[in-house]
């Protein structure tokens, strides 16, 4: 009886502890079967839980490529679907669907100790795991481009690993021709891994970096001359050291290659030690420019945590998400040679570098996201991708793949800095600055007696304002200098109101006083001269100023193989409303104005005023329907 009285009482507490472990689940995905790192490192912190009584249990999903087929995008979108699910709490993901994954992730910020932090690269950590300031994960393991050089081939001709890339073009070319004269065709000279996907667009981001003039700069200037020269190299090497094909080749060609042992120089990620005791390949740098310029595509796995997470659950999986990014775990399996760490210190520890190729790793220069990468938009990137294979497949120059770029990337506007907009911006300033001189000299003939004759119409004031209407109205283009902002999108309105007032109230204010017959209102217009005319004024002033409250947006104009700009659009209801109405305002003053003009029309005094007028009005109507079509109904 006391024996099943103990046997009960010690049952209890064993369930009553396993009821208070708190379970974390996490999910990874690998591409190949070679999943044991993750297991292996959520058992060593289970039982690093066990051992200092944590009460913490992490569950791993490990999803594998024949899980969800061949392709990783499918993962990436189950990896989002459950990520909108709540259904993990801790994931590790691949680090190049960084953007789609940083809205459902916590920012690591504001919950992981600053001397975890600070063990990681800042560079990869920005490149890798941050989002406007967030980050999102901490690298976990990381992958590098590396290059193979035929060992076998390179010790039978003599010749040392290149280590730039026109020693690499001599290599190459040398042993294809000794190769040649033995009559073997099938011996290629370099991958490239140039093709035509998003592998493709890291392979020519990495190139462009090898070309910088020092280690410690960055992307060369898509308007240099160095630009033009690595796009020349990148070609030189296609056409003397492989072919259209070879360059177009993916991933499964380079692994290929690699084991068939048919291609002397082969670019491809970093391969475990398994793999690379199967091939007869060194694994090395890529060239560059010259020695001791490399570069790499940097990708990976990060770790991150559900931004939705319980707070019961929160705290655990910190302490889990700190052990399996914790330097001790990635010392241990670097040594292991199962991860290429993030932690550059691990790299001058003596005890790592017996078991790891530490220079390899102290070399290795990942490029930093491009100025113009367009990480976010695959629109452009596929563009700049396309571009670049016109120049290396097609007929396109570097010269012109540089300008396609550069239109890619930027957004033109007028400027008198002829880089930037040519001579248009210099040659309409100086345009526009001798009419509007010219107009205001030929004020000076209202004061001189033997031209009163000709400008009876009006009177010298309203000649001055219709003047200085037309000179604002002339003046409207400076709004289009330089970059647009909502300011000069207001200033370009109220501008463009006031122009037309003051040039056609004048006018209006002529032909009602000359009405055939008397009335009211041309007796009232006629006494209130100035307060007819500021009426108007008034009007422009007071619904212009209500874009103050409701402004234009500016939008920014995409075109396909020419030049980006920006314009003024009207976005809200409000300012919609305010745009119908000053052009319906414009167009009732324009029709006011020709219908008054078809009543006084036989007035002999005025009657060649009317000729130019009309003229005048039948332009302004032509004009305001093609700007209304060009702005408001062909976007």
């Amino acid at each position: 009886m006391i024996f099943w009285t103990y046997f009960i009482i010690i049952l209890f507490i064993l369930n009553q502890h396993e009821g208070n472990t708190l379970n974390i689940t996490a999910v990874t995905f690998y591409f190949d079967l070679n999943s044991e790192y993750y297991s292996a490192i959520v058992n060593d912190f289970n039982k690093y839980a066990e051992e200092n009584k944590k009460d913490i249990h992490v569950d791993i999903n490990i999803i594998t490529g024949d899980t969800v087929g061949v392709s990783v995008i499918n993962y990436a979108e189950m990896i989002e679907a459950s990520l909108k699910k709540n259904k993990y709490d801790i994931y590790f993901y691949e680090n190049n669907y960084l953007p789609v994954y940083a809205p459902y992730l916590l920012d690591l910020n504001e919950y992981v100790s600053k001397s975890i932090i600070d063990k990681y690269d800042p560079k990869l950590l920005s490149d890798l795991c941050q989002v406007e300031g967030r980050l999102i994960g901490l690298p976990i393991a990381l992958f590098y481009t590396v290059f193979y050089s035929n060992e076998p081939l390179l010790k039978q001709y003599n010749k040392p690993i290149p280590k730039t890339w026109n020693e690499m073009l001599e290599t190459g070319k040398f042993i294809l021709n000794e190769e040649r004269k033995k009559n073997n065709t099938e011996l290629t000279g370099f991958n490239g891994l140039f093709s035509d996907d998003n592998q493709g667009t890291y392979s020519i981001f990495e190139f462009l970096y090898s070309y910088r003039d020092s280690r410690d700069e960055g992307f060369p200037d898509i308007k240099s001359q160095t630009f033009i020269d690595a796009l020349n190299m990148m070609k030189k090497l296609k056409t003397e050291l492989s072919s259209d094909e070879e360059f177009l080749s993916d991933e499964m060609y380079a692994i290929s290659r690699l084991f068939d042992g048919k291609t002397i120089f082969v670019k491809y990620w970093i391969l475990n030690d398994l793999l690379l005791n199967m091939i007869n390949y060194n694994m090395t740098n890529l060239p560059g420019v010259k020695e001791g310029i490399s570069s790499s595509v940097p990708a990976g796995f990060n770790i991150g945590l559900n931004k939705n997470i319980s707070d019961e659950k929160l705290e655990g999986a910190l302490t889990a998400l700190e052990f399996l990014s914790s330097e001790e775990i990635q010392k241990k399996y670097l040594k292991k040679r199962e991860l290429v760490s993030a932690i550059n210190s691990l790299y001058y520890d003596e005890d790592v570098c017996k078991y790891a190729d530490c220079d390899l790793f102290i070399n290795m220069q990942p490029y930093s996201n491009p100025p113009f990468s367009f990480k976010d938009d695959p629109i452009n990137t596929n563009k700049f991708r396309h571009y670049v294979h016109n120049f290396l497949y097609g007929n396109m120059t570097a010269e012109e793949v540089s300008k396609k770029i550069i239109d890619i990337t930027k957004v033109y506007n007028i400027s008198l800095d002829k880089t930037n907009s040519g001579i248009i911006g210099l040659v309409s300033t100086i345009i526009i600055s001798v009419t509007v001189l010219l107009m205001f000299l030929s004020l000076t003939v209202l004061f001189k007696e033997n031209f009163h004759p000709f400008f009876k119409f009006l009177s010298i004031d309203f000649w001055i304002f219709s003047v200085i209407g037309s000179i604002s109205m002339l003046c409207l283009s400076f709004t289009h200098y330089g970059n647009i902002t909502e300011k000069k999108c207001f200033l370009k309105s109220l501008i463009h109101s006031l122009g037309y007032s003051l040039t056609l109230v004048p006018v209006l204010y002529k032909l009602i006083t000359k009405f055939p017959e008397e009335n009211g209102i041309s007796k009232w217009v006629k006494k209130y001269k100035y307060i007819f005319f500021l009426f108007f004024i008034a009007l422009d002033i007071i619904w212009n100023s209500l874009l103050l409250i409701t402004p234009y947006t500016v939008e920014e104009v995409i075109i396909d193989d020419g030049q980006n700009f920006q314009k003024c659009k009207a976005e809200s209801t409000t300012c919609k409303l305010i745009m119908i109405v000053k052009w319906i305002y414009i167009l009732i003053m324009l029709l006011a104005l020709a219908l008054l003009i078809f009543i006084e029309w036989n007035i002999r005094s005025i009657h060649s005023d009317l000729l130019l007028i009309v003229s005048i009005i039948y332009i302004d109507i032509l004009g305001l329907l093609i700007i209304i079509v060009f702005n408001y109904i062909i976007t």
